[in-house]
């Protein structure tokens, strides 16, 4: 069984490592962003952070699944899909 105290901590620091390297330095310059197709918008920190921390959850665990906010549609029910109940 996961030692899932270990575990947690490992996302926290996951999160705030991105927060450091990726959206501090943001708020210091110019942000690209789009318009999704629901109206709402991302911007490409946004993206960075998604990527980074898909990456960094695919490591300490490849069985299960991420689901983010920034994936366009079709790959939100792709994984939804395939997932087995298990996603990020």
């Amino acid at each position: 069984m996961p030692d899932y105290q270990e575990m947690l901590t490992e996302i926290i620091g996951m999160i705030e490592q991105a927060g450091r390297d990726i959206i501090l330095p943001g708020f210091k310059s110019a942000i690209r962003s789009q318009t999704k197709l629901d109206g709402s918008v991302v911007t490409e920190i946004d993206t960075a952070c998604q990527q980074d921390i898909s990456s960094r959850l695919a490591i300490l665990d490849q069985g299960i699944s991420f689901l983010g906010e920034e994936m366009d549609e079709s790959s939100q029910i792709k994984c939804l899909a395939e997932s087995g109940g298990r996603f990020w």
